[in-house]
């Protein structure tokens, strides 16, 4: 699917650093580089519904946090927004594989049920060597940390990385 250039050697010291690039972080580890496709798996967020606010957070645009740059929801599943996102980014990738991104608002917001499905739907395509998943720290209950062990279970050759958003470090604000 994706044409391969030459690969570059990221040197050791890059890793030592808090800072280093994800690129060089994908060189190190899978040997090429990988791009984050961003997909809308079509969840809310707490700030959203109401549970806990109404109109969302401070850094939250019409479609989520940078969620504006996702692949839009109206692809029929998780699988045709990966498809849709990576021929997107076909023109410049070097590499065979990428991240699916659940970007747009709180990924673990909603029934562990349907995150199993769609998890599950990236997860098992071989072009995609890990997921990262956008959240709060209030939406990671037992039960989806429970299903992202089982997931890393299922799947040990692929990373599962939490991405956590916050908009303050103080709870009365």
């Amino acid at each position: 699917m994706f044409r391969k250039k030459t690969m570059y050697q990221v040197p050791d010291y890059w890793l030592d650093k808090p800072y280093y690039s994800l690129n060089a972080y994908f060189q190190k580890t899978l040997g090429e580089k990988c791009y984050k496709v961003a997909l809308d798996a079509g969840l809310s967020c707490p700030n959203r519904d109401g549970r806990t606010g109404s109109g969302g957070g401070v850094f939250s645009g019409s479609g989520g946090p940078t969620g504006d740059l996702a692949v839009p929801a109206t692809a029929s599943c998780i699988e045709a927004q990966l498809r849709e996102g990576s021929d997107i980014l076909h023109r410049k990738y070097t590499g065979s594989r990428f991240v699916a991104y659940f970007q747009a608002y709180t990924n673990t917001y909603g029934p562990v049920s349907y995150l199993r499905e769609i998890y599950t739907a990236a997860l098992i395509l071989p072009e995609v060597a890990g997921i990262s998943v956008a959240t709060r720290p209030d939406c990671l209950g037992p039960e989806v940390l429970s299903l992202l062990a089982e997931l890393k279970e299922r799947f040990p050759g692929k990373f599962i990385w939490i991405e956590l958003g916050l908009q303050t470090m103080h709870e009365h604000t």
